[in-house]
């Protein structure tokens, strides 16, 4: 192996190559035998069925779900004119079943170097981690589209508890009152219990319930995150995909190169082994940083802590207790756990735990992904996602830079359903308005 990095090396050097591809080539040569081995993603699960993403952090709300068959694509819409009228909504009516092919169509981006232009560090702590299970902040118009205008990736996807996917809005007052106002389907955890009763009265409830036999019941029914789609992706050793919060950056992608330093102290061995790994993250949600502002980013790992909002116990008929610390998760719990107990119990961890190796790391958050998970196959997945491919890190440091999204990350973010059209029996004077913002379109 280290023969082959070798030739690698002396054909990049003869070819030309930047320093950072030059320095990722070095990274591999003095990566430690046992340390390559244990991060190789791809040994680790099937080589015929690629693996899906995950994500984790301190405080910010998203969605998740349970099926391990992701739900049908969305194709990326180009953006509307920016005309003194209101934009329509983007048309779904062409998306169709995802493509298989699209997992393995992968886009290597070229590697970050500082003062490169667009090229940032991110903020001191801004890569932290969540997964709550809520439904994410970019399913609704009001936080994506800016002055009028639709981005090129609309609006994000929501699901039902399970994983199947549900329609973004519904109509809150009686179809024959002389308005129509359309409002964002409610949250399972934030807003079942004040205006759940809206939803489960409506019009689009009964129709989504009727084709839907085995729509949850009535107190169970809100929005979750689509948890087969939105957990991490591990594409190789080197380039993965996950979804994320950040304020403001709805339907956006950035890349995120890791380096080895940490502002919070030593690096650890987890921080130097993934140094000069890349992952691209897409935004469907709201959570940590500026409006706007594209240098902190909350990861969604399952596992990572809920933060703010928490729907995973209710959803998965657990406790929180069996699913880590509220900030941090489970690996937060092998951080600050005892080693008087085993990994496998909720007080169990690595003490102290600036001097634990990189392997007593993982194998500590191995022990509690299985725990946790062992029932729920997609949440699962995302974990040792955390383990294999991002090496059980906590809280890393990595240069940033806005990019164009990969197609596996547009396929497995849009909204496929159609959004409302304004009633046909509508007075034409009567007004008709989806999210308090967008007047309804035409059927």
């Amino acid at each position: 192996m280290r023969f082959i990095y070798f030739m690698a090396v002396l054909g990049l050097l003869f070819l030309g190559c930047s320093d950072g591809k030059l320095n990722l080539m070095l990274v591999l040569w003095n990566e430690d035998e046992s340390e390559r081995s244990s991060s190789s993603y791809e040994e680790r699960s099937s080589s015929s069925s690629p693996e899906i993403p995950s994500s984790s952090s301190e405080n910010s709300p998203s969605s998740s779900s349970v099926e391990i068959t992701p739900s049908s694509s969305s194709e990326e819409e180009p953006p509307p004119s920016s005309s003194s009228e209101e934009p329509p909504p983007p048309s779904s009516s062409s998306r169709g079943p995802r493509s298989s092919s699209s997992i393995n169509q992968v886009e290597f981006p070229p590697p970050l170097e500082e003062g490169q232009p667009g090229v940032e560090r991110n903020e001191p702590g801004g890569l932290t981690r969540y997964w709550d299970d809520c439904k994410p902040s970019c399913t609704r118009i009001e936080h994506v589209v800016k002055n009028g205008i639709w981005p090129p990736n609309g609006l994000a996807r929501n699901c039902d508890r399970n994983d199947k996917e549900m329609p973004l809005y519904y109509r809150i007052n009686p179809v024959n009152s002389t308005f129509a106002h359309f409002t964002s389907t409610p949250d399972a955890y934030v807003e079942m219990n004040s205006d759940g009763q809206n939803w489960i009265q409506s019009v689009t409830y009964a129709e989504w319930a009727a084709t839907n036999p085995n729509f949850p019941l009535a107190a169970q029914s809100g929005a979750y995150v689509c948890t087969a789609d939105q957990i991490p992706h591990a594409v190789n050793d080197t380039l993965a995909y996950a979804f994320a919060a950040s304020t403001g950056n709805c339907g956006k992608c950035f890349q995120l190169q890791f380096r080895s330093d940490w502002n919070f102290g030593a690096a650890r061995p987890s921080h130097r082994a993934i140094a000069g790994k890349t992952l691209i993250v897409m935004v469907n949600n709201y959570g940590v940083g500026a409006e706007g502002e594209g240098r902190t980013f909350d990861i969604m790992i399952p596992g990572g802590g809920p933060g703010a909002c928490n729907s995973t116990p209710e959803r998965l008929g657990t406790t929180q207790d069996n699913l880590g610390r509220t900030m941090g998760g489970l690996l937060s719990e092998c951080i600050f756990g005892s080693r008087d107990y085993p990994y496998t119990d909720t007080r169990g961890g690595l003490t102290p735990h600036e001097r634990a190796t990189l392997e007593e790391s993982q194998e500590c958050l191995r022990a509690k992904c299985n725990r946790a998970f062992k029932n729920h196959p997609a949440y699962l997945q995302g974990c040792l996602w955390h383990v294999d491919w991002f090496m059980a890190v906590d809280n890393p440091e990595a240069l940033v830079k806005e990019v164009t999204c990969p197609k596996y990350l547009v396929d497995r973010y849009g909204s496929t359903l159609p959004l409302p059209t304004r009633p046909e029996d509508l007075n034409p004077d009567a007004t008709c308005s989806i999210g308090g913002k967008l007047d309804c379109p035409a059927p």
